[in-house]
Formats: C-alpha cells, sequence, structure tokens
C-alpha cells in the first residue's frame, strides 16, 4: 500500500489487486441494493454493508476512519454526501444515495 501524496505507478500485480478490489466492491453494492426497500433505517443498511463486506473478507475502509460511525455513507434526500447512517426510515421517494469503500490486502476500493 502507498501512503505518500505522490503519483504512483503500480506494478501489474498491484493493478491486478486493485481490479480485484473493485469487482469485490461492485457486488457489495450490486447485493445491496438488491435488498433496499421502505421501511428500512440507513443504520440497519449500514448493517446489511457491514456483514456483506465481511462475508467478501475484506473490510471496511470508512468505519472508524477520523471517528466515522458507519461502513456506508448513507445520504437521503438534501444530504448532500457523507451522511451519517442513522434511524432514518427510508420511504418511498426519498432519493438515496450510498457510498461504500472497502480495503483489500492493503488497497482500498471507494464509490
Amino acid at each position: 500500500m502507498k501512503t505518500d501524496n505522490a503519483i504512483n505507478i503500480y506494478s501489474l500485480e498491484e493493478i491486478d489487486t486493485l481490479r480485484e478490489a473493485g469487482k469485490i466492491l461492485a457486488s457489495v453494492i450490486s447485493e445491496l441494493t438488491c435488498s433496499l426497500k421502505s421501511g428500512l433505517t440507513t443504520l440497519e443498511v449500514d448493517h446489511q454493508a457491514e456483514d456483506l463486506i465481511k462475508q467478501k473478507g475484506v473490510l471496511p475502509a470508512f468505519k472508524g476512519y477520523r471517528g466515522f460511525p458507519g461502513c456506508i455513507c448513507a445520504s437521503v434526500n438534501e444530504v448532500v454526501v457523507h451522511g451519517i447512517p442513522s434511524e432514518y426510515r427510508l420511504k418511498e421517494g426519498d432519493i438515496f444515495s450510498i457510498d461504500v469503500g472497502i480495503i483489500h490486502k492493503g488497497y482500498y476500493s471507494d464509490t
């Protein structure tokens, strides 16, 4: 994993690992969106995301980062970005944005 602010040049092996991370994250998002329905709280969606992330054998990238409590950023309606999962219940017509990040073999993938 690279940690400085320089532009990194990745090896083919590292690129393959990044590609794997992206595919894992895409499957998490796909499975998570299929389970969404009115009446769920954004906190329940967060718990579902954490379960999926763990089932895939990767780590949630956001949870605990600078004190962030969730595995996802859950933004509803007027919340622009980086909303904190809460007891808010989703209703028909809500605009719901989910941001998810994972760590796979030391590399980050983020939607």
